[in-house]
This record gives structure tokens, sequence and C-alpha cells, in this order.
């Protein structure tokens, strides 16, 4: 067992195919079959489920997957603790990026951090609801941006900014609403709504709050991926609760009309998140500061529609 195989090993399971993981590593397909088989002779035990999907770890190799992800990332600062200061920042970062903040983010800040560290590579993740936490502890990515989670003890939280949610749905259900007449959440309850599951950041806040009124929120549709969301309210079947920054191409193109929700405004926050007692290594360091900074340039700009918090 080398380093070389468990990054080689660790790429296929976070790409879920070989054929992707063996563009990342550069190396050809029949190369990076056999670096896996050897991987698995060298340790005794099947680590890969093949199928029509793609590939998945078997529960040994999800154990190795994450014991391989926090030595390489340990292994990436090694160079650059060794030669301290007066380097210039080098090696893989990995942040996490919640899905819909990754679309209005993420080529942004891989473009500022080459154009900025030329020697620090960005690997952007997407994680699933839930997950950030455990892949923060274990070292399977470096830090996160992300909503506000239900559980926070085992975070380093910094609130960067927060946002508005407006009232979002076809012009021609919007022109059913009175014009003209400040929304309050009282109207939106009434509303037939198109929202994600309980245990996502905007439903459970949009729930605690119309639970602290006394109201019944009126659901119709349940769905997760933001993208159906807005398609769904574009087919007029309902309406959603999104940021100005999730639909400006949508509202741009009359597909959208969104109208503010002032009574109470609702809002959502967003943090820059890492895992308590853990250093950055001086690359991680210098994008986590990239990151907040081109937060701030972009609302400053009016890019982003937000209200800066840190």
């Amino acid at each position: 067992m080398n380093l070389r195989q468990l990054e080689i090993f660790v790429a296929v399971v976070e790409e879920g195919s070989l054929t992707r993981a063996s563009e990342r590593v550069h190396i050809v397909q029949p190369a990076l079959t056999q670096h896996i088989k050897s991987l698995e002779l060298d340790i005794g035990v099947p680590l890969l489920v093949r199928n029509n999907r793609g590939v998945r770890p078997t529960e040994a190799g999800q154990r190795l997957f994450e014991r391989a992800s926090a030595l390489l990332a340990q292994f990436r600062d090694l160079r650059q603790f060794v030669r301290g200061a007066g380097y210039e920042p080098a090696g893989e970062v990995r942040v996490g990026i919640s899905t819909t903040l990754s679309a209005f983010m993420s080529a942004r800040l891989v473009t500022l951090v080459a154009e900025t560290y030329p020697g620090i590579r960005v690997h952007i993740v997407e994680p699933m609801v839930g997950v950030v936490s455990d892949w923060l502890q274990k070292g399977q990515v470096d830090f996160a941006l992300m909503y506000r989670p239900k559980t926070v003890k085992s975070l380093e939280l910094l609130e960067i900014l927060s946002e508005r949610l407006d009232l979002c749905g076809s012009p021609e259900s919007m022109r059913r609403l009175p014009p003209d007449v400040p929304l309050g959440l009282g109207d939106v309850a009434q509303l037939p709504l198109i929202v994600q599951h309980k245990g996502y950041g905007v439903r459970d806040q949009l729930d605690d709050l119309a639970k602290q009124h006394g109201l019944l929120l009126k659901v119709s549709v349940e769905i997760d991926a933001v993208a159906s969301i807005k398609a769904l309210a574009q087919q007029g079947l309902g309406f959603c609760l999104l940021p100005p920054m999730a639909t400006v191409d949508e509202r741009a193109l009359g597909k959208l009309v969104s109208r503010p929700i002032v009574k109470p405004e609702l809002r959502r926050s967003i943090y820059l998140a890492r895992f308590p007692g853990t250093e950055l290594s001086s690359a991680a360091a210098a994008v986590f500061r990239a990151c907040a900074q081109l937060i701030t340039t972009m609302v400053n700009e009016g890019t982003w529609e937000a209200r800066l918090e840190a």
C-alpha cells in the first residue's frame, strides 16, 4: 500500500466512476484498475462494488476511504508546514459548498484562487444535507460554505452574511395576488407552496416561524432540488421561497417573479464552517480568506443581494 494507491482509491470513491477518476488522477483506466486490484490484494478484502451506475465502496472500502482521506489531507499539508513562512501557499484545498451556493460561488472562487495563489488547486465538493459536520471532522473537506445546520455543537461557525427570502412564482401566479400590498407570513401560509422536505434549512425555518405565529402551511409539493422547485413554480404549480441570487436568471427571462415578505422579513444566514481544534494548512487558510473576500466584494458590488454579517 502506498500514497499513490490511496490517492487513486479516494478519487474513485469520490467520483463514483473509474472513467472520471482516471481523468482526475491523470492515468489511463487500465492502470487505475490495476492499482485498485493491487490495493485489494494487499489489504485482503474487496474495497469496491461495481454496478451499472458506477462504483461504490464496500463496508471495508468506506472505512479505508475515511481514514485515507484524512491521511492524504495531512500529507498535503506536510510540505508546506516544513517550508514554513516565506513560501507561497500550495497544494490541494477541499471546500464543501452547498449546492445552491455552489452554482453561484464555485466558478468565481476557483478563478480568484487561481489568479491569487497559482500553486493552490481548489477541489469543490457539494455535500448532501447533514453530512458536512462529518466530512469536516474526518478531514474530507478543509472548510465549508453552508447554511446553518440543525446541529452546530460540533462546528466552528462564522456567520458571513444573511439574505432575504422572497416569494417566487410564475408571472401568471403572481398576478393573482393583491398588487401593491405587503405580503406577510399569514399570506404565504395560505398559498400552495413548493418546498424542500423537513431537515432542510429553509423548510425548517419556515415551519418554526409558522408554528410561532400559529399558522399551518399549505404544502402542495415537497421536492429537494432547487432547480426542480423553480421549474415547478415556473409551470404555475405553486409558489416557492428563494433568495434573490437563486432566481437571477429566471427573473431576467421573465419566467419567475418575486416579491419580498415583510411581516416578518424572512432571512437565512450563510456560514463559513470548520471543525474546531484543527488548524487549517496555509493553503486552506488562504482559500478561506479568499472565500470571505469574494463574498464581501460580491455583496458590496451588488452582485449578491445580501447583508454582510461578519
